[in-house]
């Protein structure tokens, strides 16, 4: 039965992976028509039309079908219908694992009865079907590049959102959990691999395109699907800023620095957290001073922002630290504050300076204006 060409690569992927973790259910089949389940975080109802034994379109319960002629859900019965049509002796047969054996040991005891040739046979027909695991292969053999490699990495990420959206744009609550799980599962089998092998320039890129679609997606995410791939990604970022070359730090400090002069929603926090907890050269430290106090001359000069007061606070806060991590000269420092005694942030920092420098003498201009 001929069906690929009617999906994309990517919801026949997402399906054929559905197929292959069993999700397919209760599936029955008469010459016009297949009708399955396909289980997990929800149970959704499938319906394939046939004619003449091909596929002749179908449909699916799931938000995703409601504006798209195709769905992952769709693809995954489909797989199962095509290997029900295969003799018994082509058929994929998937064993569960004993009580004694976890999976990954099953996995081992085959690998190791199997042949060299049997390995490669089996390789060759599992990666042609996948080409997420192509990506993980090519890495696990060191052959990752960059810039041929990144569109497919990003396109995973894009497939995410896209797979599980309806025709708004919008992944409701039932197609959150669904989307935090496919995140945590690239993010642990895709991307920690390309941690693992070093490619650190390439996992800023993926974490980065990531982090921008996570920011202005439209979700119901009341289980916290967003804030648990946040967190699941802070690893991947502690590993690319404390182990990537000079090349690379210096990427993620620019690409930060601009996406922090943006209106940002939920990663602003991150992207602050990020750039202020790491960079810790002295070039970068000076680096940090010149921004930080860019940044707050220009909020000075936006009164009528919304959020004026939280934005020219933040600033401030991390301008004055960078003030001590520079060891700017004291003057500089008492001239700055004295010409923002109107602040309250300054004040307190101020008198914590004069604390710690016991100098009578920078306190007395600052105290005629309190």
């Amino acid at each position: 039965m001929d069906w690929e060409d009617y999906f994309p690569t990517a919801i026949a992927e997402r399906g054929y992976d559905y197929y292959l973790q069993g999700y397919v259910t209760d599936l029955k089949r008469t010459k016009t028509q297949i009708t399955a389940m396909v289980t997990g975080t929800q149970d959704y109802g499938v319906v394939i039309d046939l004619a003449n034994g091909d596929f002749h379109g179908g449909a699916c319960e799931c938000p995703y079908a409601n504006s798209h002629p195709y769905c992952k859900h769709m693809a995954a019965v489909l797989c199962q219908a095509t290997a029900a049509d295969k003799p018994a002796s082509q058929q994929q047969v998937s064993k569960a694992p004993t009580s004694f054996d976890s999976l990954e040991q099953t996995a081992t005891k085959l690998v190791e009865r199997a042949t060299d040739r049997q390995v490669r046979d089996f390789l060759s027909v599992v990666l042609a079907h996948d080409k997420h695991l192509v990506q993980l292969f090519r890495t696990v053999m060191g052959e990752t590049n960059v810039v041929t490699d990144l569109p497919e990495y990003l396109a995973s990420v894009d497939d995410l959102f896209d797979t599980n959206a309806d025709g708004g744009g919008f992944i409701d609550y039932d197609a959150a959990t669904d989307f935090g799980d496919e995140a945590l599962t690239l993010l642990k089998e895709e991307v920690q691999p390309l941690v693992d092998h070093g490619e650190y320039g390439l996992v800023f890129q993926i974490l980065a395109h990531l982090m921008l679609k996570i920011d202005h997606v439209d979700i119901d995410d009341s289980d916290g699907e967003i804030m648990m791939i946040m967190s699941a990604s802070d690893d991947l970022w502690e590993a690319v800023l404390t182990k990537a070359d000079a090349d690379v730090q210096q990427q993620v400090f620019d690409w930060l620095c601009k996406q922090l002069t943006k209106s940002l929603n939920i990663i602003e926090d991150t992207l602050d957290d990020l750039l202020f907890t790491y960079f810790k050269t002295p070039a970068f430290i000076d680096a940090k001073l010149v921004y930080t106090a860019k940044r707050f001359r220009a909020v000075q000069k936006h009164p009528d922002l919304w959020d004026y007061d939280w934005q020219i606070k933040k600033w401030l806060k991390h301008y004055l630290q960078m003030m001590s991590a520079a060891h700017v000269p004291d003057k500089q420092i008492i001239k700055f504050c004295g010409a923002n005694l109107a602040i309250p942030q300054v004040r307190l920092f101020y008198s914590q300076f004069c604390l710690q420098h016991q100098d009578g003498g920078a306190r007395g201009p600052i105290a005629k204006g309190w």
